[in-house]
């Protein structure tokens, strides 16, 4: 591979890199971007002037190739991996809350929930709560007990018998895709035998008409409630299978978990101590931030950092500040003060 570098009758300039095998100790080569014909020299003896900035010595470029061209272990090649999967997660999950703010989308939800209701619910019975957390908490029991139904088989189309049987999953038709379903499971009717398709929708305005599903339509659909109703909110995705709320106190000044499914309301110990999971990663999304907030959800969170193996801690440390400060830096300033 020829790349010209500069062309000129001094010796220790280099014209292309097949002359880099010219190379000795003390000279230092500097990278030139621009036109061969107005570049300065890249490549001088160290003694004749001191290296400017950009520049590489011999030993540090001879150590650079040497590690591009060494073979990667198995271990570095599911390092990256993970780090790759990793970081595809946490943008997915960063983009899916933006719909949330979608003025649209938060009038779908306006218009099942009835929200003098649930403040007057408030205003009448708010227990041991602030007058913002006594709306929270009534949202969160009419979401549990008069909005959701959680499916588990699909009741059949056709007849609306319960007795179905899953057939597996096929893909969505452009119907069910509009409401972001990126699966369909498929279940047969034992008493007509009729085949029911219950896509797995991911649009929180969508779940606010069909008003079913599991944990991760639960969570979604209440999330979109809580910041229809005027409340700061994150999705929260736990890496071993469960999906809540936080939802942020302004009389406490602190967030609050919310599991919809559960109506759970500041228990964040449900999953560990109550269910015994064994958490990993547990990850809270809002529009302008991404945080880890594992520690929040258990005790043990010494044993909890044993099972994180997928990334080093400090990389995902860091990955999540510079992400989010990224997000931030979008957001005007009178909303990041707030």
């Amino acid at each position: 591979m020829s790349l010209p570098v500069i062309h000129d009758d001094n010796p220790n300039h280099f014209c292309d890199i097949s002359d880099l095998g010219g190379l000795r100790a003390g000279h230092v080569l500097t990278v030139q971007v621009g036109n061969p014909a107005t570049a300065a020299p890249p490549v001088m003896p160290q003694q004749q002037r001191p290296p400017q900035q950009g520049g590489i010595t011999l030993e540090a470029l001879t150590s650079a190739l040497q590690a591009a061209s060494k073979p990667k272990s198995p271990q570095d090649i599911e390092r990256q991996r993970n780090m790759q999967e990793m970081q595809s997660r946490i943008h997915s999950g960063a983009q899916h809350v933006m719909i949330y703010e979608n003025p649209q989308v938060q009038a779908q939800a306006l218009k099942v929930i009835p929200v003098d209701e649930i403040r007057r619910r408030a205003v009448e019975d708010p227990g041991n709560l602030g007058p913002r957390d006594a709306v929270a908490r009534k949202l969160l029991a009419w979401f549990k007990h008069e909005c959701f139904q959680w499916v588990n088989n699909a009741p059949c189309q056709a007849c609306g018998s319960g007795n179905t049987a899953g057939m597996g999953g096929t893909h969505p038709n452009s119907e069910e895709r509009a409401g972001m379903a990126g699966i369909v499971e498929l279940y047969k009717c034992n008493e007509c035998s009729a085949v029911t398709r219950f896509p797995r929708l991911n649009h929180p305005g969508k779940l606010m008409e069909t008003k079913r599903g599991r944990c991760g339509e639960w969570a979604n659909a209440f999330t979109l409630c809580c910041i229809a109703m005027g409340f700061e909110a994150r999705h929260v995705v736990d890496w071993t299978d469960h999906v809540w709320t936080e939802v942020y106190s302004e009389d406490q000044q602190r967030w609050i978990h919310c599991d919809s499914c559960e109506n759970a309301w500041d228990a964040p110990l449900l999953y560990s101590e109550g269910w015994g999971k064994k958490l990993t990663y547990v990850v809270a999304y809002s529009k302008d931030d991404v945080r880890d907030v594992t520690a929040r959800y258990t005790r043990q969170y010494d044993e909890c950092l044993a099972r994180r193996t997928k990334v080093p801690e400090v990389w995902l440390a860091e990955f999540l500040a510079a992400f989010s400060a990224s997000r931030r830096a979008m957001v005007p300033a009178a909303r990041r003060a707030v």
